[in-house]
């Protein structure tokens, strides 16, 4: 120990830099987010490290990465904490369709060398890719194809994040190769689902254009807002469908009801604290169909202008008067919807609909993208 006797000793002391036998604190910068909660980027030692949160348990991670694009030897401070990862990704599988829209974006769709259920891919490019056998079709959650996925040798796992993905992904953790879980859907607005294009804008080495996405998709949302502000009419919506005698409806917190109240637009839930959805009664749901004026429906189609009939939809005041509408316009051949998709990292486009349904005035000559009236 060293035994200090002085004030000007111990100046010495600091600037010679003698405490040699003292750890070197890890630098730990986090890159900031705007809205997303469930995912961050921080930078250690000069690597990037991406951290994917479970939010079903606080202050525990689904994955955390770090992000190698030096070809150099990783510090083993970091590889004791972290999964190791080599940038920018090369091969991409993915379960999750999300994922194709973010790659879309930053026209990095080439990337992808396998998918799950390829027969609900509406990205033509990435479709066209699977038929021409460059892209593996790896199955589904419940029915993995664990070999084929093995053979065409991805340098990444990504797939949608759920309560117990820790557990039931043991067999897909067990193949050595890195996992990144999608947990955008749980984000409680639009903007924070979209962010995540940062997450694939990391992984591929593109941040600057992600981030430049992203705002200009953010500037366009709020541009959108404020064109609302002056409405005087608060049209009454009532949202959701149902599913063997229940009805299911966004909660108050979810991202639906977040997107709807930005514009004005009256939702009976509107001050609910629930993030997912909430199960009704036929009565309860009655009730509110009698004050509703328009219906956004987010169940079953018959065709992608079709409501799957129900004798008692026809005492809704929304189906009386034909202001039923659904995310249903962009929809192939295959029944693969562009909504769920693409429209998960395109907010802006999703509310120009949303306005041009509540506020048909507002912008008399837009043409619906993703929302479709149906009969």
């Amino acid at each position: 120990m060293y035994k200090i006797c002085s004030l000007s000793l111990l100046v010495l002391f600091l600037i010679s830099g003698c405490g040699k036998t003292s750890q070197k604190r890890v630098k730990v910068k986090e890159q900031p987010l705007k809205y997303a909660k469930n995912f961050s980027i921080t930078t250690e030692n000069g690597y990037k490290v991406l951290h994917i949160k479970n939010p079903w348990q606080q202050g525990t991670y689904l994955a955390e990465l770090v992000l190698d694009n030096k070809n150099e030897t990783v510090p083993e401070k970091l590889l004791k904490k972290y999964t190791v990862l080599k940038t920018p990704v090369e091969r991409i599988a993915t379960f999750s369709h999300t994922n194709i829209g973010f790659l879309s974006l930053l026209n990095e769709t080439k990337r992808l060398n396998a998918v799950g259920t390829p027969e609900t891919i509406y990205n033509k490019d990435v479709y066209s890719a699977y038929k021409e056998g460059k892209v593996a079709n790896i199955g589904s959650d419940l029915q993995l194809d664990l070999e084929r996925l093995i053979n065409t040798a991805p340098q990444l796992i990504m797939k949608s994040g759920y309560p117990q993905s820790a557990q039931n992904d043991e067999h897909l953790k067990s193949i050595g190769i890195p996992l990144v879980y999608n947990i955008e859907w749980m984000e409680t607005n639009m903007l924070a689902r979209a962010e995540w294009v940062k997450v694939l804008g990391v992984l591929t080495n593109q941040e600057v254009k992600a981030d430049s996405v992203f705002n200009e998709i953010e500037s366009r949302y709020k541009q959108l807002i404020k064109s609302t502000d002056k409405m005087k009419k608060s049209p009454r919506v009532m949202m959701g469908n149902d599913f063997k005698g229940v009805w299911y409806v966004p909660g108050g917190k979810s991202y639906k009801a977040e997107l709807l109240k930005q514009i004005n637009v009256n939702y009976f839930l509107a001050n609910d604290t629930t993030s997912g959805s909430k199960a009704f009664s036929y009565e309860v749901v009655l009730d509110e169909m009698m004050k509703s004026d328009i219906w956004l429906y987010s169940g079953s189609v018959i065709a992608k202008g079709e409501l799957k009939t129900d004798e008692r939809y026809a005492m809704f005041k929304p189906v009386k008067e034909n202001h039923v509408y659904g995310p249903f316009k962009r929809i192939n051949v295959r029944n693969a919807n562009d909504y769920w998709e693409s429209g998960m990292g395109r907010p802006d486009l999703v509310l120009a609909d949303l306005i041009a349904i509540f506020y048909p005035d507002l912008h008399p000559n837009y043409e619906l993208y993703y929302y479709k009236k149906l009969n």
